[in-house]
Protein backbone atom coordinates (compact mmCIF):
# COMPACT_ATOMS: atom_id res chain seq x y z
CA UNK A 1 0.00 0.00 0.00
CA UNK A 2 2.87 2.27 0.70
CA UNK A 3 4.13 1.80 -2.79
CA UNK A 4 0.79 2.66 -4.31
CA UNK A 5 0.40 5.79 -2.26
CA UNK A 6 3.89 6.79 -3.28
CA UNK A 7 3.05 6.13 -6.84
CA UNK A 8 0.10 8.43 -6.55
CA UNK A 9 2.20 11.06 -5.01
CA UNK A 10 4.69 10.60 -7.80
CA UNK A 11 1.96 11.13 -10.36
CA UNK A 12 0.91 14.33 -8.74
CA UNK A 13 4.35 15.58 -8.37
CA UNK A 14 5.01 16.70 -11.94
CA UNK A 15 2.08 19.14 -11.75
CA UNK A 16 3.60 20.65 -8.67
CA UNK A 17 6.86 20.87 -10.34
CA UNK A 18 5.45 22.41 -13.41
CA UNK A 19 3.71 25.02 -11.40
CA UNK A 20 6.97 25.74 -9.72
CA UNK A 21 8.77 26.00 -13.10
CA UNK A 22 11.35 23.40 -12.21
CA UNK A 23 10.74 20.90 -15.05
CA UNK A 24 9.72 21.14 -18.74
CA UNK A 25 6.08 20.44 -19.70
CA UNK A 26 5.05 17.24 -21.26
CA UNK A 27 4.18 17.72 -24.89
CA UNK A 28 1.70 14.87 -24.86
CA UNK A 29 -0.27 16.25 -21.89
CA UNK A 30 -2.91 18.98 -22.54
CA UNK A 31 -2.26 22.30 -20.97
CA UNK A 32 -4.79 24.61 -19.26
CA UNK A 33 -4.71 27.13 -22.10
CA UNK A 34 -5.52 24.47 -24.63
CA UNK A 35 -8.34 23.17 -22.52
CA UNK A 36 -9.79 26.69 -22.16
CA UNK A 37 -9.38 27.40 -25.85
CA UNK A 38 -11.07 24.16 -26.76
CA UNK A 39 -14.09 25.01 -24.57
CA UNK A 40 -14.42 28.43 -26.16
CA UNK A 41 -14.25 26.89 -29.62
CA UNK A 42 -16.97 24.46 -28.76
CA UNK A 43 -19.10 27.29 -27.38
CA UNK A 44 -18.62 29.38 -30.51
CA UNK A 45 -19.40 26.38 -32.67
CA UNK A 46 -22.62 25.86 -30.75
CA UNK A 47 -23.61 29.49 -31.45
CA UNK A 48 -23.03 29.36 -35.18
CA UNK A 49 -26.06 30.09 -37.59
CA UNK A 50 -28.11 27.03 -38.25
CA UNK A 51 -26.64 25.10 -35.28
CA UNK A 52 -28.67 26.76 -32.50
CA UNK A 53 -32.26 25.49 -31.87
CA UNK A 54 -33.25 28.83 -30.41
CA UNK A 55 -32.38 30.49 -33.68
CA UNK A 56 -34.65 28.16 -35.58
CA UNK A 57 -37.39 28.79 -33.05
CA UNK A 58 -37.05 32.53 -33.58
CA UNK A 59 -37.04 32.10 -37.35
CA UNK A 60 -40.05 29.80 -37.23
CA UNK A 61 -41.91 32.18 -34.94
CA UNK A 62 -41.16 35.10 -37.25
CA UNK A 63 -42.23 33.11 -40.25
CA UNK A 64 -45.45 32.11 -38.54
CA UNK A 65 -46.04 35.72 -37.54
CA UNK A 66 -45.43 36.83 -41.11
CA UNK A 67 -47.81 34.19 -42.44
CA UNK A 68 -50.36 35.24 -39.83
CA UNK A 69 -50.06 38.88 -40.90
CA UNK A 70 -50.32 37.96 -44.57
CA UNK A 71 -53.30 35.72 -43.85
CA UNK A 72 -54.96 38.45 -41.77
CA UNK A 73 -54.32 40.95 -44.56
CA UNK A 74 -55.80 38.56 -47.11
CA UNK A 75 -58.80 37.90 -44.87
CA UNK A 76 -59.19 41.64 -44.36
CA UNK A 77 -59.14 42.28 -48.09
CA UNK A 78 -61.61 39.46 -48.64
CA UNK A 79 -63.79 40.83 -45.85
CA UNK A 80 -63.72 44.30 -47.42
CA UNK A 81 -64.56 42.83 -50.80
CA UNK A 82 -67.33 40.72 -49.30
CA UNK A 83 -68.64 43.76 -47.43
CA UNK A 84 -68.56 45.76 -50.64
CA UNK A 85 -70.34 42.99 -52.54
CA UNK A 86 -72.83 42.64 -49.70
CA UNK A 87 -73.45 46.38 -49.81
CA UNK A 88 -73.95 46.22 -53.56
CA UNK A 89 -76.29 43.26 -53.24
CA UNK A 90 -78.15 44.98 -50.42
CA UNK A 91 -78.51 48.13 -52.51
CA UNK A 92 -79.67 46.09 -55.46
CA UNK A 93 -82.14 44.24 -53.24
CA UNK A 94 -83.48 47.51 -51.84
CA UNK A 95 -83.73 48.96 -55.32
CA UNK A 96 -85.45 45.80 -56.55
CA UNK A 97 -87.84 45.97 -53.59
CA UNK A 98 -88.58 49.63 -54.29
CA UNK A 99 -89.07 48.91 -57.97
CA UNK A 100 -91.29 45.95 -57.07
CA UNK A 101 -93.40 48.16 -54.82
CA UNK A 102 -93.58 50.81 -57.53
CA UNK A 103 -94.49 48.19 -60.14
CA UNK A 104 -97.11 46.77 -57.78
CA UNK A 105 -98.56 50.23 -57.18
CA UNK A 106 -98.56 50.91 -60.91
CA UNK A 107 -100.23 47.56 -61.52
CA UNK A 108 -102.86 48.32 -58.89
CA UNK A 109 -103.37 51.76 -60.40
CA UNK A 110 -103.65 50.26 -63.86
CA UNK A 111 -106.06 47.66 -62.47
CA UNK A 112 -108.20 50.39 -60.93
CA UNK A 113 -108.13 52.29 -64.23
CA UNK A 114 -109.01 49.09 -66.10
CA UNK A 115 -111.88 48.42 -63.70
CA UNK A 116 -113.10 51.99 -64.11
CA UNK A 117 -112.83 51.69 -67.86
CA UNK A 118 -114.64 48.34 -67.78
CA UNK A 119 -117.36 49.84 -65.58
CA UNK A 120 -117.57 52.86 -67.86
CA UNK A 121 -117.86 50.52 -70.86
CA UNK A 122 -120.57 48.51 -69.10
CA UNK A 123 -122.37 51.70 -68.14
CA UNK A 124 -122.06 52.88 -71.73
CA UNK A 125 -123.47 49.58 -72.99
CA UNK A 126 -126.33 49.78 -70.49
CA UNK A 127 -126.95 53.41 -71.46
CA UNK A 128 -127.02 52.46 -75.14
CA UNK A 129 -129.35 49.56 -74.39
CA UNK A 130 -131.58 51.82 -72.31
CA UNK A 131 -131.62 54.48 -75.02
CA UNK A 132 -132.41 51.82 -77.60
CA UNK A 133 -135.26 50.48 -75.49
CA UNK A 134 -136.50 53.98 -74.80
CA UNK A 135 -136.41 54.79 -78.48
CA UNK A 136 -137.98 51.52 -79.62
CA UNK A 137 -140.29 50.79 -76.70
CA UNK A 138 -144.08 51.05 -76.80
CA UNK A 139 -145.81 53.95 -75.08
CA UNK A 140 -149.44 53.60 -73.99
CA UNK A 141 -151.30 56.89 -73.80
CA UNK A 142 -154.62 57.29 -72.00
CA UNK A 143 -157.29 59.43 -73.64
CA UNK A 144 -160.88 60.30 -72.88
CA UNK A 145 -163.21 59.08 -75.62
CA UNK A 146 -162.24 58.85 -79.27
CA UNK A 147 -161.19 62.17 -80.80
CA UNK A 148 -161.85 60.77 -84.30
CA UNK A 149 -165.51 60.29 -83.43
CA UNK A 150 -166.11 63.35 -81.26
CA UNK A 151 -163.78 66.20 -80.24
CA UNK A 152 -165.54 66.49 -76.89
CA UNK A 153 -166.34 63.91 -74.24
CA UNK A 154 -169.90 63.45 -73.11
CA UNK A 155 -170.52 62.15 -69.61
CA UNK A 156 -173.73 60.25 -69.20
CA UNK A 157 -175.25 61.66 -66.03
CA UNK A 158 -178.73 60.30 -65.43
CA UNK A 159 -180.50 59.80 -62.15
CA UNK A 160 -180.81 56.10 -61.35
CA UNK A 161 -178.14 55.10 -63.86
CA UNK A 162 -174.44 54.47 -63.38
CA UNK A 163 -171.90 57.14 -64.27
CA UNK A 164 -170.23 56.16 -67.56
CA UNK A 165 -167.30 57.56 -69.52
CA UNK A 166 -165.53 56.47 -72.74
CA UNK A 167 -161.80 55.65 -72.44
CA UNK A 168 -159.16 54.97 -75.04
CA UNK A 169 -155.62 53.51 -74.85
CA UNK A 170 -153.35 54.31 -77.79
CA UNK A 171 -149.86 52.97 -78.52
CA UNK A 172 -147.79 55.97 -79.58
CA UNK A 173 -144.49 54.05 -79.45
CA UNK A 174 -142.50 52.15 -82.10
CA UNK A 175 -143.01 48.55 -81.00
CA UNK A 176 -146.06 46.54 -79.90
CA UNK A 177 -147.32 46.73 -76.34
CA UNK A 178 -147.86 43.16 -75.12
CA UNK A 179 -150.35 41.91 -72.52
CA UNK A 180 -152.00 45.29 -71.94
CA UNK A 181 -154.12 45.48 -68.77
CA UNK A 182 -155.86 48.53 -67.32
CA UNK A 183 -157.67 49.30 -64.06
CA UNK A 184 -159.98 52.31 -64.29
CA UNK A 185 -162.03 54.06 -61.58
CA UNK A 186 -164.76 56.68 -62.13
CA UNK A 187 -166.26 58.88 -59.42
CA UNK A 188 -167.93 62.19 -58.55
CA UNK A 189 -166.04 64.52 -56.23
CA UNK A 190 -167.54 67.62 -54.53
CA UNK A 191 -166.04 70.96 -55.55
CA UNK A 192 -163.04 71.92 -53.46
CA UNK A 193 -162.39 68.35 -52.29
CA UNK A 194 -159.29 66.44 -53.37
CA UNK A 195 -159.85 62.83 -54.48
CA UNK A 196 -158.21 60.00 -52.54
CA UNK A 197 -155.86 58.30 -54.94
CA UNK A 198 -154.84 54.66 -54.51
CA UNK A 199 -151.15 53.95 -53.88
CA UNK A 200 -151.20 50.60 -55.66
CA UNK A 201 -153.48 48.25 -57.55
CA UNK A 202 -153.97 44.58 -56.73
CA UNK A 203 -155.99 42.55 -59.14
CA UNK A 204 -156.74 39.83 -56.59
CA UNK A 205 -157.04 42.08 -53.55
CA UNK A 206 -159.32 41.05 -50.75
CA UNK A 207 -162.65 42.71 -51.30
CA UNK A 208 -163.35 43.06 -47.59
CA UNK A 209 -160.16 45.10 -47.05
CA UNK A 210 -160.85 48.66 -45.82
CA UNK A 211 -158.43 49.95 -48.47
CA UNK A 212 -160.08 48.13 -51.35
CA UNK A 213 -161.83 50.15 -54.05
CA UNK A 214 -163.91 48.99 -56.96
CA UNK A 215 -162.79 49.64 -60.51
CA UNK A 216 -163.28 48.42 -64.03
CA UNK A 217 -160.70 45.96 -65.38
CA UNK A 218 -159.85 46.09 -69.08
CA UNK A 219 -157.75 43.54 -70.99
CA UNK A 220 -156.79 44.35 -74.55
CA UNK A 221 -154.00 41.88 -75.27
CA UNK A 222 -151.52 43.45 -77.73
CA UNK A 223 -151.70 46.98 -79.10
CA UNK A 224 -149.51 47.63 -82.13
CA UNK A 225 -147.87 50.97 -82.93
CA UNK A 226 -150.44 53.63 -83.90
CA UNK A 227 -153.16 51.25 -82.72
CA UNK A 228 -155.61 51.74 -79.88
CA UNK A 229 -158.17 50.03 -77.71
CA UNK A 230 -161.28 51.76 -76.39
CA UNK A 231 -164.03 50.86 -73.95
CA UNK A 232 -166.82 52.33 -71.84
CA UNK A 233 -166.23 52.31 -68.08
CA UNK A 234 -168.72 53.01 -65.34
CA UNK A 235 -168.68 53.86 -61.67
CA UNK A 236 -168.62 50.85 -59.37
CA UNK A 237 -168.80 50.40 -55.62
CA UNK A 238 -167.77 47.68 -53.21
CA UNK A 239 -170.31 46.73 -50.54
CA UNK A 240 -169.71 43.75 -48.24
CA UNK A 241 -167.17 42.34 -50.66
CA UNK A 242 -169.54 42.57 -53.61
CA UNK A 243 -168.82 44.83 -56.60
CA UNK A 244 -171.82 46.47 -58.19
CA UNK A 245 -172.71 49.52 -60.21
CA UNK A 246 -173.20 52.72 -58.26
CA UNK A 247 -176.16 54.72 -59.60
CA UNK A 248 -176.39 58.51 -59.64
CA UNK A 249 -178.61 60.06 -56.98
CA UNK A 250 -180.76 63.16 -57.46
CA UNK A 251 -178.40 65.23 -55.27
CA UNK A 252 -175.36 64.11 -57.29
CA UNK A 253 -177.09 64.93 -60.59
CA UNK A 254 -178.04 68.37 -59.29
CA UNK A 255 -174.49 69.01 -58.01
CA UNK A 256 -173.04 68.08 -61.40
CA UNK A 257 -175.51 70.35 -63.19
CA UNK A 258 -174.72 73.28 -60.86
CA UNK A 259 -170.92 72.78 -61.16
CA UNK A 260 -170.73 71.86 -57.49
CA UNK A 261 -169.19 68.47 -58.28
CA UNK A 262 -166.68 67.34 -60.83
CA UNK A 263 -166.15 64.04 -62.52
CA UNK A 264 -162.83 62.18 -62.18
CA UNK A 265 -161.40 59.15 -63.92
CA UNK A 266 -158.07 57.61 -62.97
CA UNK A 267 -156.26 54.31 -63.12
CA UNK A 268 -153.22 52.27 -64.11
CA UNK A 269 -152.30 50.57 -67.35
CA UNK A 270 -149.51 47.95 -67.45
CA UNK A 271 -147.86 46.18 -70.39
CA UNK A 272 -144.57 44.66 -71.63
CA UNK A 273 -142.35 45.32 -74.62
CA UNK A 274 -140.57 43.01 -77.03
CA UNK A 275 -137.50 42.91 -74.76
CA UNK A 276 -139.57 41.44 -71.94
CA UNK A 277 -139.34 44.65 -69.89
CA UNK A 278 -142.40 45.55 -67.82
CA UNK A 279 -143.89 49.05 -68.20
CA UNK A 280 -146.70 50.96 -66.55
CA UNK A 281 -148.46 54.29 -66.73
CA UNK A 282 -150.74 56.01 -64.22
CA UNK A 283 -153.32 58.51 -65.43
CA UNK A 284 -155.92 60.87 -64.00
CA UNK A 285 -158.39 63.32 -65.56
CA UNK A 286 -160.85 65.52 -63.70
CA UNK A 287 -163.30 68.15 -64.91
CA UNK A 288 -166.73 69.63 -64.69
CA UNK A 289 -169.65 68.74 -66.94
CA UNK A 290 -169.19 71.95 -68.95
CA UNK A 291 -165.58 70.95 -69.83
CA UNK A 292 -163.74 73.11 -67.31
CA UNK A 293 -160.71 71.55 -65.62
CA UNK A 294 -161.13 70.63 -61.97
CA UNK A 295 -157.56 71.73 -61.17
CA UNK A 296 -157.04 68.91 -58.70
CA UNK A 297 -153.53 68.71 -57.30
CA UNK A 298 -153.83 65.04 -56.31
CA UNK A 299 -155.07 64.19 -59.79
CA UNK A 300 -152.27 66.09 -61.51
CA UNK A 301 -149.58 64.54 -59.29
CA UNK A 302 -150.94 61.06 -59.85
CA UNK A 303 -149.90 61.00 -63.51
CA UNK A 304 -146.63 59.14 -64.00
CA UNK A 305 -144.83 56.69 -66.30
CA UNK A 306 -142.08 54.14 -65.75
CA UNK A 307 -138.44 54.69 -66.67
CA UNK A 308 -137.54 51.08 -67.50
Amino acid sequence: MTDNRNAGQDQNQPESDTSGGGSSPNANQPHRYDIHQSAESQKEASHKWGHNPDTWMVVLTGLLMFLGIVTAWIFYRQFREMSKQTGILNGQAQQAAAESIEVSMRAEHQLVIAQQQAKAAQDSVRAIQWQTRQDQRPWIKFEMGDPKVSPTVTWEVQVGSSLKAPVRFANVGKTPAINVKAFVMVDLIPRGVEPRMPTRFRENAKRNSPHAVAGARIRTGTIFPNGNAHDMVERLELINGIIRRKVISVAEAQAVAEQNAYLIIFGLVSYSDGFGVHHWSKFCRGGFANGDDANSGNCANYNAVDNN
